[in-house]
């Protein structure tokens, strides 16, 4: 058995390190003005290869975003007061492997921080099965369950946690014109201390062979985390360059 897991590691290892990799990289940022200024800047970064029945894909996002309240004074001066808005930063790995056409068995190892959530480190691992539904030339739906465990260290004083969970996950794309293409994102991990649920919807128009103009909105919630602003819920809307790479 142990020989077994050596070789399937040392496989797998081999089939990343000589994989070819393509994917997408983005660049957004936004400008608020009036009783507040609020500025943000975000990026993405995600890459997939497919070598034989596997296939690896690499992500990372980050998100920096900070508000300034301006006060009118009595006298006529005025009061500048900042606080960050969002300062997230995660990275993860997932494979799968095509035991049939189109169903997978896959793993998720990922980490993130989002400290305006209270959460300074999270890391989650995940085992289980996929299958997509339908795939073409111009678009896919694929869903997963799974089950693992999740480890969160918070900013605040609050006990660190380390539960198991169940992951369910469910990815939509679809190019409905030769320059326009859609997608929605569902992803919940679901524990006893806590359910993280993400879902994205967003809409690309493509402004060259390789760059694409994208709107996007995500909404973020922890059912059991309260963040600085007394909120278990973020949303996230704006504007970004996608390049192809």
């Amino acid at each position: 058995m142990k020989k077994a897991l050596i070789t399937a590691a040392l496989t797998l290892t081999y089939g990343v390190a000589h994989a070819d990799w393509s994917g997408t990289a983005s660049l957004g940022a936004s400008l608020a003005g009036g009783n507040s200024e609020a500025e943000s800047i975000s990026g993405a970064l995600r890459l997939s290869s497919t070598v034989d029945k596997w296939q690896h894909t690499i992500f990372g996002d980050i998100l920096k975003g900070e508000a300034t309240l301006i006060t009118e004074n009595a006298d006529g001066t005025r009061t500048f007061e900042s606080q960050p808005t969002s300062d997230r930063l995660a990275v993860g790995y997932q494979p799968k492997y095509f035991w049939r056409e189109n169903t997978y068995l896959f793993g998720v190892l990922d980490w993130n921080q989002d400290k305006p959530a209270d959460i300074d480190s999270r890391t989650t691992q995940v085992v289980g099965v996929g299958h997509q539904f339908w795939a073409t030339d111009t678009g896919s739906f694929s869903a997963e369950l799974g089950v693992g465990g999740k480890q969160t260290e918070f900013v605040s004083a609050a006990e660190d946690t380390d539960e198991a969970i169940t992951y369910v996950a469910a990815n939509y794309l679809n190019r409905i014109s030769d320059q326009t293409t859609v997608n929605a994102d569902l992803r919940a991990d679901i524990g006893s201390d806590n359910t993280a649920t993400d879902i994205g919807v967003g809409i690309a128009y493509k402004l060259s062979d390789r760059v694409a103009l994208k709107l996007s909105y995500l909404v973020r919630n922890n059912s059991d985390i309260v963040g600085a602003l007394g909120e278990k819920t973020d949303s996230v809307a704006g504007f970004s360059l996608v390049s192809d790479l």
